[in-house]
């Protein structure tokens, strides 16, 4: 049985692979040669993926989706505007704050 048998509606391409702990939603498509870390999310219409890093009891990874920059922490999502604004001041959330800052400033946005 093949992988795409297996997985109907999801293709992992040649030589990729998938760490322990990442989550990949339904119609997500992952190209040849692609690494998915741990803990990375990526839902469906996600064009461009990093793992920020592992901050405050979550991983934070960036995306592209519909253009737009998100930055995925657990199960919430945020476009990068917005997580900017939510944990600018958070208590207890410095570290979350200084990726997503530095994700910000590599891309333009801050």
């Amino acid at each position: 049985m093949t992988n795409q048998e297996r997985f109907p509606g999801a293709y992992i391409g040649q030589g990729a692979y998938i760490e322990q702990g990442a989550y990949i939603g339904q119609g997500a498509r992952i190209g040849q040669g692609a690494h998915i870390g741990q803990g990375a999310l990526i839902r469906k219409g996600d064009e461009y993926v990093t793992v920020l890093g592992y901050a405050d009891d979550y991983w934070k990874t960036l995306t592209r989706r519909n253009g737009v920059l998100w930055i995925n922490a657990g199960c919430r999502d945020f476009s990068l505007d917005d997580a900017l604004k939510h944990w600018r001041k958070a208590p207890n959330r410095e570290l979350t704050y200084a990726l997503v800052k530095a994700a910000a400033k590599k891309h333009g946005a801050a």
